[in-house]
């Protein structure tokens, strides 16, 4: 039986709370980096549509470093006004576009020493603000993206890993852990790695899935646009860690060997390598197989539409991108990077994996769906079984509980 727990609400009321009981009125502050079309950012935003739904009487506030920019998240929190967006840094991006104009020595340098010298001011400012105390538990929501604007903050607080353990590792993230009070990992994996490699974190650590509404996935497929052909389908960032590089070669190879078949390659996503990828797709041979769509917020037609949807990455926290794809009953070829693809595939029965960087690998499992190889539809069908492990209702249900034993320690 789980203890109960008193919780202090806004209204200065003493409550009596039970993990299942109806909860107080509290306050989260939210931390990320920035809203664009992303997965965190979709999964951010998905977790911020769960807790209001399932507990509408918590307040929530968002503070982005900047202010918004992407059209469709202004839009999107426009929709929401029970949703306060406090930016850390409002006047960020007007020094972005500075750079613009100060390129010259010492033009650079003075813009560069006048930002830093509004972060550091902007820091202690909201340190002592009333938006950020007034929070009865602050959920810094990126890898401790913001512990620096937090660490003089006396409120509660807990983070999240959104990345493998060699990502964290390899930017020497651990320096930031102990300014929370909570380690929120979003996979067994990540969770086991975390506490082999940081034991002295171990009684920090929680692990909460990513909530995806499946169902409205689904619903939303069926009317969505999609590729009128057929194709392989890719979402993701245009980014070095997704290895889009081995997804256009095993086309290639997948193309040759099976006779040049009337098939496409289709990308979905954006980043600062779309230009090299385009480049290197138009130099291959199946160059006019090849086709970049560029952004699409909600591709979920797309998905519905593929042979298979694949996910080539070297390093993932828990792809969201591969639940998505489930949700639409569509087959996830996905490299079997740390962490998450395993998990979510069900170590192969609810998908394929191919082993990270292996073009050869990736070839055959395409070409292998192309030829009716393997039993695409039953492992669909045990992916589909498995999807409540991410509904939005049952990962509110975590995040409360969570901030509930955050406040009351």
């Amino acid at each position: 039986m789980y203890p109960v727990k008193s919780v202090q609400a806004l209204s200065g009321v003493r409550y009596s709370y039970s993990k299942g009981a109806p909860v107080p009125r509290m306050k989260i502050g939210f931390c990320i980096p920035g809203m664009v079309i992303g997965g965190v950012e979709s999964v951010f935003a998905n977790t911020l549509d769960a807790l209001h739904k399932y507990y509408p009487d918590i307040e929530i506030v968002v503070f982005p470093h900047a202010a918004l920019s992407e059209p469709y998240y202004i839009d999107w929190f426009n929709k929401r006004p029970y949703i306060t967006v406090k930016p850390f840094y409002p006047l960020c991006e007007r020094f972005e576009n500075a750079q613009r104009y100060m390129r010259g020595f010492p033009l650079k340098q003075i813009r560069k020493i006048a930002f830093s010298l509004y972060k550091n001011f902007k820091r202690f400012q909201m340190a002592h603000s009333h938006e950020l105390n007034s929070c009865d538990v602050i959920i810094d929501y990126v890898t401790g993206s913001s512990y620096k604007m937090l660490r003089h903050v006396t409120k509660p607080k807990a983070t999240w890993l959104h990345c493998s353990i060699n990502y964290f590792n390899n930017n020497h993230m651990h320096v930031r852990m102990p300014y929370y009070d909570k380690i929120v990992c979003i996979s067994d994996d990540c969770m086991n790695d975390f506490r082999t490699q940081y034991p002295q974190y171990s009684e920090k650590l929680t692990r909460i899935y990513n909530p995806v509404n499946c169902a409205e996935i689904n619903e939303c497929s069926k009317t969505a646009p999609k590729y009128d052909a057929k194709y392989f389908l890719c979402v993701s960032r245009m980014d070095s860690d997704k290895d889009i590089p081995t997804i256009i070669s095993a086309f290639n190879k997948f193309w040759s060997e099976n006779g040049r078949p009337d098939c496409k390659m289709v990308f979905v996503g954006s980043g600062n390598i779309l230009d090299a990828m385009r480049d290197m797709a138009n130099k291959s041979p199946a160059a006019k197989n090849i086709e970049f769509l560029g952004k699409v917020p909600r591709p979920f037609g797309y998905m519905r539409g593929a042979m298979a949807h694949i996910l080539s990455s070297f390093n993932e926290g828990l792809p969201t991108v591969l639940i998505e794809a489930m949700a639409t009953q569509t087959l996830n070829i996905s490299s079997n990077c740390k962490n998450g693809p395993h998990e979510i595939l069900m170590d192969g029965d609810a998908g394929m994996l191919f082993e990270p960087g292996n073009a050869e690998e990736l070839a055959n499992a395409m070409s292998d769906v192309w030829n009716g190889r393997v039993d695409a539809k039953q492992m669909v069908k045990n992916a589909t079984k498995s999807l409540a492990r991410f509904e939005p209702k049952s990962i509110a249900k975590s995040i409360v509980d969570l901030v509930v034993e955050l406040k009351d320690e």
